[in-house]
């Protein structure tokens, strides 16, 4: 592999002090660590090489591996997600939180000024809010598998629009009903029956912003929308005696 592969991946890794999974795309992995999400479509994710769409460490490793080679690959917190900072460890007073209608309790994940931080503890008026990522100072190990080289810009779209919801969000990923590329312009058709809530709107945009971030041959972007009327079921003979 080099910089600028697009590059489809498995894997599940671990903490390694513990051995306990942390993140897979596995669905028997992740039912056997106990946070199998029903609605969640367990499936290889996407790196974009040289992008910094995942770990210097992980990278760092596929950029040695081949499609179809499976590796076991050891992970330093200065390579994945960094060192732990006491400074980032802050103490604030319970009021400022009951002044926004927040109950702190330890484990509650909020954003502060745009960065995620964990209530670690509450005590005598104080609560104690670690704004460190959660598994900073941590070696990982990953069980990860190169699955495909993707080169085809309309199958590249689906991925990155597949990786795009979930990088935003943390929300299942989204996909199109069909996706074509042709002179320079991306087409794609979400269909009827995906929901167009607000998580798809979320995603839709992120997309689009990753498709021109990362993308440099499609020169213009085209989403159709499909809806459909829901039919009316008729009324029964006991709803029409009653009017």
């Amino acid at each position: 592999m080099q910089n600028g592969d697009w590059v489809l991946i498995d894997y599940t890794a671990r903490r390694a002090s513990d051995s306990r999974i942390v993140e897979t795309t596995r669905a028997e992995d992740a039912k056997a660590a106990g946070f199998e999400d029903q609605k969640t479509k367990y499936a290889p994710s996407l790196v974009i090489m040289g992008q910094g769409t995942t770990l210097v460490g992980l990278e760092e490793a596929l950029l040695t591996m081949s499609v179809g080679e499976s590796r076991k690959v050891e992970i330093e917190p200065d390579k994945g997600f960094g060192t732990r900072d006491p400074s980032l460890v802050r103490v604030l007073p319970v009021g400022e939180f009951r002044r926004r209608e927040i109950d702190p309790k330890p484990g509650l994940v909020l954003d502060f000024d745009g960065r995620s931080g964990t209530v670690r503890a509450v005590a005598s008026g104080r609560v104690t809010v670690d704004l460190n990522h959660p598994l900073a100072g941590e070696k990982l190990t990953y069980d990860v598998k190169l699955v495909e080289a993707v080169q085809d810009t309309a199958k590249k779209a689906q991925a990155l629009l597949s990786a795009s919801m979930h990088m935003k969000t943390g929300s299942p990923a989204l996909s199109a009903t069909s996706a074509s590329f042709k002179d320079g312009a991306l087409e794609l058709t979400f269909g009827e029956e995906l929901a167009k809530d607000i998580n798809f709107i979320v995603g839709k945009t992120e997309f689009i912003g990753n498709v021109l971030r990362h993308m440099p041959d499609v020169k213009k972007i085209r989403v159709v929308e499909e809806y459909a009327r829901k039919e009316q079921e008729p009324e029964t003979k006991n709803e029409t005696e009653k009017k």
